[in-house]
């Protein structure tokens, strides 16, 4: 089930969009983007494939998403995350197909990620009941004169416990150091020979970006494998528990990191069963039907 939550166009200038779910469950935003081009343009207006993620037009929109909690404190889900870390997170996940200039004209003016970009970002599953409410929001600037961008909501899960994924933004200084709760997964965009380190609940490990890059195009479901289509993007940890910890890690210069983690509200868990499409009662309706049926798929002895 998916639900169409934005759809914008636009030229020049800011952009400020925003969307609002209630009584709704979603688990994953599905972006649509054309004309905004994920690498930087020249000031003639021509694609740089070699330039910096983050200095281009997806680079300098921002998403934000924001849970107002009925029962509780409210909470940051995604926090002034660039749009293209989330295409680069979708395409390191293999949640994304990309159409380059050279696909659709046959010659290649722009360079890879030029027109079509079609993505998707994990939400965890919430369950939006009586006052909840939660906001989705894009704003920045670009330069690109002619672009469009449509967002779902999308609900594919039927039966599951709440779970609320949370993402968070840092561009690195040399040497600085952050601290993050409940954290699941980082990851890191750019290249360096130098090293860093990150600490978790089990102790200090380095980070060997050149390795992780190396290991992330060894992982990674990229779906490009043409000419600068391998963007220097990589999984530097990861909580092997899946409990979600606390961790801290020293950045460096022109790096940039993404941490995605999990929020918890021990209060919500008064509802935390998601069943939209009342999988419960399809169940109870077979065990009350079709005995045999009910046997075989282990509903009763």
């Amino acid at each position: 089930m998916l639900k169409r939550i934005m759809n914008f166009a636009g030229g020049a200038g800011s952009i400020a969009e925003t969307a609002q779910l209630t009584s709704f469950s979603p688990d994953t935003l599905i972006f649509e983007v054309a004309g905004l081009p994920v690498f930087p343009v020249d000031a003639e207006g021509v694609v740089n494939p070699s330039g910096a993620i983050m200095e281009s037009d997806l680079g300098k929109l921002k998403v934000n998403a924001y849970l107002k909690n009925e029962l509780g404190d409210d909470i940051q889900l995604i926090n002034n995350v660039p749009l293209a870390f989330l295409l680069m997170l979708s395409d390191y996940q293999g949640a994304s197909a990309v159409t380059s200039t050279y696909e659709i004209e046959g010659k290649e003016v722009a360079g890879m990620f030029a027109d079509g970009k079609h993505f998707a970002l994990p939400l965890g599953d919430i369950v939006l009941q009586g006052d909840d409410i939660l906001t989705i929001s894009i704003t920045g600037t670009v330069k690109s004169a002619d672009w469009n961008i449509k967002v779902w909501a999308g609900d594919e899960v039927t039966l599951a416990q709440e779970l609320l994924l949370t993402y968070q933004y840092v561009k690195g200084l040399d040497s600085q150091s952050f601290s993050f709760r409940n954290s699941h997964e980082v990851y890191s965009y750019g290249i360096t020979d130098s090293e860093s380190t990150i600490h978790d609940y089990f102790g200090t490990e380095p980070i060997d970006y050149a390795g992780q890059i190396a290991k992330a195009l060894c992982d990674g479901r990229y779906e490009h494998v043409g000419s600068n289509a391998k963007v220097p993007f990589a999984k530097i940890w990861n909580d092997f528990t899946n409990w979600a910890q606390d961790i801290s890690f020293t950045t460096i210069s022109d790096m940039y990191y993404l941490v995605v983690g999990r929020a918890f509200a021990p209060e919500r868990s008064v509802r935390v069963t998601k069943d939209i499409r009342n999988v419960s009662a399809f169940r109870s309706a077979i065990i009350a039907d079709d005995k045999d049926k009910a046997k075989a798929l282990g509903f009763v002895r």
